[in-house]
């Protein structure tokens, strides 16, 4: 249990870059979205589609560990369990995003803006899961509490490493 354990804990070590770099991404998604909500307002529907598309090929799931249940792991593998499943909603949504579905009812403006919504919910989910993970990975893995601190940060948008000091 002890080998299993260490096998575990070596393994999210390098997964703390990931998750870190992953972070920074969703950063820079969090500008993206605001820019499609802003150009959506400005009637560019096409730039919004290609903009939320754009966002879809970074999702990184397939980097996402997946560790055994164990009682002394659960908190952990269900964090992890959490961000492969919202990492995989992401992906699909922005990946097929269009506004062709909605346009077809009368009030395709308010269907259009929820769609919108959707997208930012997705981002903020997707970023909350990233902050459980981290704030767990932060307890288990201390000398990695510096790489975390970016993880872990409160603002889901980006920022400047720097302002974390």
């Amino acid at each position: 249990m002890r080998e299993a354990r260490a096998i575990a804990i070596a393994g999210l070590d390098g997964f703390v870059v990931e998750l870190a770099s992953l972070r920074r991404a969703f950063g820079i998604h969090r500008l993206v979205v605001s820019y499609a909500r802003k150009i959506y307002k400005e009637g560019k529907r096409d730039e919004v589609v290609e903009g939320i598309k754009s966002m879809s090929d970074t999702a990184g799931i397939d980097g996402v560990p997946q560790l055994p249940a164990g009682y002394h792991n659960l908190d952990l593998v269900l964090a992890l369990n959490r961000l492969r499943v919202s990492l995989s909603e992401w992906r699909a949504t922005t990946k097929d995003f269009t506004f062709e579905l909605h346009s077809v009812f009368d009030d395709k403006e308010t269907l259009e803006a929820r769609a919108l919504d959707g997208v930012e919910s997705l981002h903020s989910r997707v970023m909350n899961d990233m902050r459980i993970l981290g704030k767990l990975l932060g307890d288990l893995l201390p000398l990695r509490k510096e790489e975390l601190e970016i993880v872990v940060h409160p603002f889901d948008g980006f920022f400047l490493e720097k302002d974390l000091v």
